[in-house]
């Protein structure tokens, strides 16, 4: 396990049609042991900046160091980190035990020693099995823990990891998410995870850098980054939001005349009354009820609208609803909550203080 700390991390390509700055000082410290999450559309700078910690790419200016050494300079050979790619990069005239071998062989390790390693890799994977088979007589989740238990006979100090679920089906995917974290955190290793997919991010991660144009635009916990994004572009990336503008009248406790009606939040803001400002919420935060089976229309945070449709995914429903000032919002309830409900019916959404985030810029 090693310290990982980016100083002024920067990368510009001079040309081409991809010239142009890629990463703009990225100021960066990951932990020793943690599971560390790159998170970002594409073309954000999550992979070239986990090229540049393995050591394939070199920055513009800026400092990486693994444990208080300066590496920026370093050959990837000589870092002792390991890499998973999104393809797998299996060799495949080479049988599973052969693959999984490489590294401690790179390393100049004896034959035995190096068999020995590479079956206790073979086996935290539970593919020793298969260790006699080819990469094309695997399947995709089969071939993802064989390149896993490739990068771990390495021995790295660091393990990097590229998107490496993305080529498996939803079903296999999501189950790989929950064995890919406990393999990761039982390897006692320094991990940091590149990848577009929110859910992997949020599931896996302990914690996560958003990216956005070359830049960190937050970083935190998982819970941290869904429950309070900072702006508007890490609120909509992340899971899904409802979005209103309008203007404070009073900054505490925080109101906030929206062009559907007033939202009181318990955010703290340092803007003064009168300041535009934009509010987010949740789909799972909103609450709805039928107006005419609602008595307490003076509660506070209650906007009145119209169901437009409702999508039914099984133990939940996604109830669109048109607000009065023609926004809409979307909703996520279990789906007894929804029945009975039909477009076209008039309903109150209700929303708790400690739920309405007010974003920043």
């Amino acid at each position: 396990m090693i310290e990982i700390r980016l100083e002024g991390i920067s990368k510009a390509y001079a040309q081409g049609a991809g010239s142009g700055p890629v990463l703009e000082k990225i100021d960066l410290v990951i932990e020793p042991g943690e599971f560390f999450f790159l998170l970002g559309p594409s073309r954000c700078g999550k992979t070239t900046l986990l090229r540049i910690l393995a050591g394939l790419l070199e920055p513009t200016s800026g400092r990486i160091l693994f444990d208080g050494r300066d590496v920026t300079h370093l050959a990837a050979e000589k870092r002792r980190t390991a890499m998973v790619f999104q393809n797998y990069a299996l060799w495949p005239h080479l049988k599973v035990i052969e693959n999984v071998e490489f590294g401690p062989q790179m390393q100049g390790i004896e034959p035995e020693r190096r068999r020995k390693i590479a079956m206790e890799k073979l086996a935290v994977v539970q593919m020793e099995a298969f260790a006699q088979r080819k990469p094309n007589q695997l399947s995709g989740g089969q071939q993802q823990r064989v390149a896993l238990a490739r990068a771990l006979a390495a021995q790295p100090q660091c393990l990097l990891l590229d998107e490496p679920l993305s080529n498996l089906d939803a079903r296999l995917r999501a189950k790989m998410r929950t064995e890919l974290r406990r393999l990761v955190k039982e390897s006692q290793t320094t991990a940091v995870y590149v990848t577009h997919d929110q859910k992997e991010a949020l599931s896996m991660a302990d914690r996560i850098a958003v990216l956005s144009g070359g830049r960190i635009v937050q970083l935190g916990r998982p819970e941290e980054i869904y429950q309070r994004p900072k702006n508007e572009f890490v609120a909509d990336f992340i899971g899904e939001a409802n979005f209103l503008t309008g203007n404070l009248l009073q900054t505490s406790p925080v109101k906030i005349r929206t062009e559907a009606g007033v939202l009181a939040s318990e955010m703290k803001t340092d803007r003064t009354a009168g300041s535009a400002v934009k509010c987010c919420v949740r789909p799972e935060k909103v609450q709805i009820h039928d107006i005419k089976d609602f008595a307490d229309r003076n509660r506070p945070n209650l906007l009145a609208g119209t169901v437009q449709s409702i999508a039914y995914y099984g133990e939940l429903s996604q109830i669109e609803v048109r607000l009065n000032a023609g926004v809409v919002w979307t909703v996520t309830v279990f789906s007894g909550r929804a029945e009975g409900l039909l477009p076209g019916a008039e309903v109150l959404c209700g929303v708790n203080p400690a739920d309405v985030i007010v974003l920043e810029g």
